[in-house]
């Protein structure tokens, strides 16, 4: 019953907000009994017959929704390739089949992770809190654009139409292509594109319903709930669980500036709450991995024999189907502990992790070979220190020195400091304490910090045109959140009731010269020109701030100042997302516009209804070609037009010969840059044939799209791009209003 009324009101959160966003009662219905028929009751089947070791109520849940979607894209992927989809409705008869033998069993875990001192009975409403806010942010990050069809024009995020593809191609082929190439491979981590598929294939739900509204929230629940349950595992601490997902998931970069995100790159907030499904969903696994692996450390006899080993590879498989960059991470940083524990204890220190470290590497080698063809690493460039090189916010510092050999040796060891600390300072505020009043370092905690060191060493090695080495810290800094979060409650014991009476009053006013500096800059251009010298003069305050934490951490009497500093840099930090995206919100309701964005008139009624008018009269197989290939909203890399549309395969749900090629893997070996600006073509035949027959109505060029690449119908945006009158001659029209027409090819 503690439970129950925090899960009830996390669940009346979420049916109001998607309620609010034009989600009806039937989807909602339909996607709840989704979750808990195809992905909550296989888990808890699994993890009642495969868990043995101790655990508390919510990290058994958080195991079983973690099992349950990995058990549901084996499912999946299993009947798509034998092309048996249907039978994936019959999915949940096994689990309510094994369901008895199940209940017959004992139940074996009686452990619960609490404080030693006193239990926590407002834990699960403060567990509740986070994941309503957490929710709150995914609707307003999200969930602002309408969906398509239903205003008269919007604008989507590139990232978001590239994944819808992506869903739509894993809805209706298999084995998985490219499907804005079409017959061009894409190695990619595509488990996100098929939970949205997988959703909208049982429920029936429009494929756009499902991917902008539904799918994400349960994933983001179990990213909350399992950051929450692991913090508790490596303090030992109830409240220190909630403390470690607040500080990964809202304390965000050292960044005050409303105009531009984004400062110093730390992106966890906005993948997190959308903007990649991808680093959401390798969340929802990373997380019950390093539980998995906490276990083995701390129980080693319950957490060994064959049920842990069934566990581990599924959700590592589950991982590397999920996000690239965590197995690498899991890997190096497993690695990386297990060589201390072999300095300090000798050979026989190892032997409890060494085979599931063996087992990680094998399992990223095979995914690289099979999964990824190598192809992983496109756009990566070796070039220290690689992710500090592309923070705007130290573009100043490093204009500076740039051509000064002796400064840029002297200053990048510091700008290097800065950079990180303006990026995750604030989620790892409390690592200096976390050997005060005598604690010690445990064997979990050290693990968390050596995924931490992983996770950086490519981030400062790496550049890559969309700042994706980002991935690689994003994971390391999650896991030494929890790490964090425990010496944040020891500086809060070593503080408690010593708090300064001038503290409050010197937080009060320089939060209101904040607010006040902030609302007059955002109204004066003067100003606003300040903002990057503010960041970094924040960042560096911070970094120094730090630097005393890590020196006087042992200090009672320091305590006593320290933790004020603590709080200020955390509630700084907590206002970078509202402050990159509630001013751009505010902006456009004040100035009598949608709160979404309508540049470029991307997806209109008409457009909508065209591509839906395919996806309807089509063979799933069908191949179409379109007049079009950019989105033509200006860009800050290129020029116009860049090739950056992909609402096409996205919402006819059909492969098309050439769309949008920026995002393709031949755009990044050519260099993605050279590519925007229209230096390099990568893929120069292709535009040929398809400007032959949109410009030129060229009867031979379409007989080779027709023939060679199975293209069945011609799209001709009447917005966004321009084709011949003689097309008529070539192909009959199939479908026409005044912003699409479509044509026959056969």
């Amino acid at each position: 019953m503690l439970v129950l009324g925090p899960a009830l009101a996390v669940l009346l959160a979420a049916i109001f907000l998607w309620l609010a966003t034009g989600v009806g009662v039937t989807p909602i219905a339909l996607l709840l009994g989704y979750e808990l028929l195809f992905v909550l009751l296989p888990g808890w089947v699994a993890v009642e017959s495969l868990v043995r070791w101790p655990g508390a109520v919510l990290t058994r849940c958080v195991l079983a929704a973690a099992l349950g979607n990995a058990l549901l894209a084996v499912a999946f992927a299993v009947t798509a390739a034998l092309g048996f989809r249907g039978l994936l409705t019959a999915y949940p008869i096994l689990a309510l089949a094994l369901a008895p033998v199940v209940l017959r069993r004992k139940w074996v875990s009686r452990v619960r992770v609490e404080a030693p001192e006193r239990r926590w009975h407002w834990r699960p409403w403060i567990v509740a809190a986070l994941c309503i806010a957490a929710l709150v942010a995914l609707a307003l990050q999200s969930w602002m654009d309408p969906l398509p069809g239903s205003v008269a024009s919007v604008s989507y995020g590139l990232d978001d139409v590239w994944n819808l593809s992506l869903a739509a191609e894993a809805r209706h082929h298999w084995p998985l292509t490219d499907p804005t190439l079409a017959g061009v491979s894409l190695p990619y981590h595509w488990f996100a594109a098929m939970s949205a598929a997988s959703a909208s294939q049982v429920t029936g739900l429009s494929l756009p319903l499902v991917f902008f509204r539904l799918y994400l929230l349960p994933l983001l629940l179990l990213a909350v709930l399992g950051l929450c349950e692991l913090g508790s595992l490596i303090a030992r601490r109830p409240l220190a669980g909630p403390v470690a997902a607040g500080l990964a998931l809202f304390a965000g970069e050292i960044d005050l500036d409303p105009v531009h995100g984004l400062t110093f790159g730390n992106e966890i907030s906005n993948d997190v709450f959308g903007l990649s499904p991808t680093f959401l969903a390798g969340l929802a696994f990373f997380l019950p991995l390093l539980m998995l692996v906490v276990a083995r450390i701390e129980a080693p006899a319950e957490a060994a024999g064959w049920r842990w080993w069934l566990v581990w590879l599924l959700l590592l498989g589950a991982a590397v189907a999920a996000k690239a960059t965590i197995l690498p991470v899991l890997a190096a940083g497993l690695g990386l502990w297990l060589l201390g524990l072999a300095w300090r204890f000798g050979a026989t220190g190892v032997r409890r992790l060494l085979l599931p470290w063996l087992a990680v590497v094998a399992v990223y080698a095979v995914s690289y070979s099979l999964i990824y063809r190598g192809a992983g690493s496109s756009g990566l460039v070796l070039d220290p220190p690689g992710g500090i090189r592309q923070m705007r916010g130290l573009d100043p510092v490093t204009a500076a020195f740039h051509g000064h050999a002796l400064a840029a040796l002297l200053l990048w060891p510091l700008v290097v400091i800065v950079g990180l600390v303006g990026a995750y300072g604030a989620a790892l505020i409390g690592l200096p304490w976390l050997r005060s009043r005598g604690g010690r370092i445990a064997p979990s905690q050290s693990l968390m910090l050596c995924l931490l060191v992983a996770g950086l060493v490519p981030f400062l090695l790496f550049t890559h045109p969309g700042f994706s080495q980002v991935y690689f810290s994003q994971y390391g800094v999650v896991a030494a959140s929890a790490v964090s979060a425990t010496g944040l409650c020891r500086l809060a014991d070593s503080a408690r009731g010593r708090w300064p009476a001038g503290a409050s009053w010197a937080l009060t006013a320089a939060g209101l010269v904040l607010i006040a500096v902030w609302i007059f800059a955002r109204g004066s251009d003067q100003w606003r020109a300040w903002f990057p010298a503010l960041d970094l003069a924040v960042a560096s305050l911070a970094a120094m701030f730090i630097a005393i934490a890590f020196t006087l951490r042992r200090g009672r009497v320091a305590a006593r100042w320290l933790w004020p500093g603590a709080i200020a840099l955390i509630v700084v930090a907590a206002l970078n997302t509202p402050l990159d995206v509630a001013p751009h919100l505010i902006d456009r309701v004040l100035a009598g516009q949608p709160p979404y964005v309508q540049a470029g008139k991307q997806v209109t009624p008409g457009i909508a209804q065209g591509l839906g008018w395919l996806r309807d009269h089509s063979s799933p197989d069908a191949v179409i070609a379109v007049n079009n290939y950019s989105t033509h909203r200006r860009r800050r890399h290129g020029p116009l037009p860049a090739a950056d549309e992909y609402i096409y395969s996205a919402l006819a749900e059909r492969r098309v010969f050439l769309e949008g090629w920026v995002y393709a893997n031949r755009s990044f070996q050519l260099g993605e840059s050279a590519v925007l600006r229209g230096r390099r073509e990568p893929f120069p035949d292709r535009r040929r044939l398809n400007d032959a027959v949109f410009k030129h109505a060229d009867r031979r060029a379409l007989r080779v799209l027709v023939h060679r690449y199975h293209v069945r119908y011609l799209v001709v945006d009447r917005i966004h791009g321009g084709a011949t009158s003689r097309l008529a001659r070539l192909a009959a029209r199939a479908y026409s209003n005044s912003d699409i027409r479509i044509y026959a090819a056969e």
